[in-house]
């Protein structure tokens, strides 16, 4: 396949893999940052209008001393399978220097709740990077490129004996800021802020309550880009950290100019049940509250016109209109525009100058959009709505 475009020298990467997350971030210095990768196999064939997601990524990230496509640092927001789905086969194409999870994946392990399959490969390789990283730990130094890892959270599980010599300087807390990613200093062209997993979310909660939720600072020499990255978090947690954040005095770590939709536009992470209906969240405001002028909310989910009547899975409309009334409909934009199977190109934002840009590429399907119609509420709660409040919840 002819190579079709170029990642941004510093912006965000956003490809149409249905109702999933894979997103680029890439760095000056070409420094990059995949989140999440959604790989189905069903994409690869010719009538189906996902991107093949890893095929892509070969074709257009940098390369290494070693001519090997290379990914400085793989985030795993939670191990859905929507949001790891060929991470197997992404490692075997791709060289990914350092890997981030939380530690959702070993406590359902130990409780023997049943990974899946991509999110058994993403727990089978954080245990060998884990030990590679304790070896390494103990002659001073850090594991080699492509084994190192970092977990993010605080669990009882570092007190066991396999996980009791993992250095404390690779257990990211919650509440603070990294600068240091892949043992080098990125902080002239990157701040990570960490808001989730809550401890007890990532024991007790759903996984999509325990995705990891980022705020990162994208730099260059112009400008700057701030972006809300929060898996699949539910209102609950995202009034929590909010409320959190806010208490400590670090407000600007809610700030954003571009905002991933939490779980591909679904209401759950803005809306929430009342008197058996659908309202609006606290989240809302709280997230609405951060926005930058001219900020964008990006939805990386399926199109509206894929979804039949009984079905009640994101994206869903009233949430669309709560983000658009957000931002402006001119700044909601769907990555399901941007689906054509192989020959899509996927949505950019990136830093140009001191501006915020997104590529504004002609979509070919756009003529989808004005025959969009309402899709049907729901009056009643369905399995995985949450009815309670954010709680007391301490950073992990």
């Amino acid at each position: 396949m002819t190579k079709q475009f170029d990642l941004p020298e510093c912006g965000l990467t956003f490809w149409p893999v249905g109702n999933g997350d894979s997103i680029t971030i890439t760095l000056p210095g070409r420094k990059t940052i995949q989140v999440d990768v959604n790989h189905r196999q069903r994409s690869e064939e010719d009538d189906d209008p996902r991107v093949p997601v890893i095929d892509r990524l070969v074709e257009v990230l940098p390369l290494n001393d070693d001519d090997e496509p290379e990914i400085c640092m793989l985030v795993i927001t939670h191990h859905d399978e929507d949001h790891c789905s060929g991470f197997g086969t992404l490692l075997e194409q791709v060289k990914v220097s350092e890997l981030w999870v939380t530690m959702r994946s070993f406590i359902e392990d130990r409780n023997d709740e049943g990974l899946t399959d991509a999110g058994q490969a993403v727990y089978d390789e954080a245990c060998r990077r884990r030990d590679k990283e304790i070896e390494a730990a103990a002659r001073g130094e850090r594991a080699h490129a492509g084994d190192r890892l970092r977990v993010v959270g605080r669990s009882d599980l570092f007190d066991d004996p396999e996980w009791c010599d993992f250095p404390e300087d690779l257990r990211v807390g919650l509440g603070g800021t990294v600068k240091t990613i892949n043992a080098e200093d990125w902080s002239d062209v990157l701040e990570v802020f960490v808001h989730t997993p809550f401890q007890d979310d990532c024991e007790s909660a759903s996984r999509n309550s325990s995705s990891l939720g980022l705020h990162l600072t994208l730099k260059d020499a112009d400008g700057s880009m701030r972006v809300l990255l929060l898996g699949d978090l539910e209102y609950e947690q995202i009034e929590a950290f909010v409320e959190k954040t806010k208490e400590k005095g670090r407000d600007e770590y809610l700030e954003w100019d571009v905002l991933l939709a939490p779980h591909h536009g679904s209401r759950n992470a803005i809306m929430r049940i009342e008197d058996g209906e659908w309202v609006k969240a606290e989240s809302a405001t709280y997230l609405a509250d951060g926005a930058a002028s001219r900020a964008r909310v990006v939805v990386s989910s399926r199109a509206f016109d894929e979804i039949s009547d009984s079905d009640t899975n994101p994206p869903h409309q009233d949430a669309k209109q709560i983000y658009e009334d957000m931002v402006g409909a001119d700044n909601l934009l769907m990555v399901a525009d941007y689906a054509q199977g192989t020959d899509s190109t996927p949505l950019v934002v990136s830093i140009e100058g001191d501006q915020v840009t997104d590529s504004v590429t002609k979509k070919r399907w756009a003529d989808k959009l004005a025959s969009i119609g309402v899709v049907g509420t729901v009056a009643a709660p369905r399995p995985g709505d949450k009815t309670s409040g954010p709680g007391d919840r301490e950073f992990a």
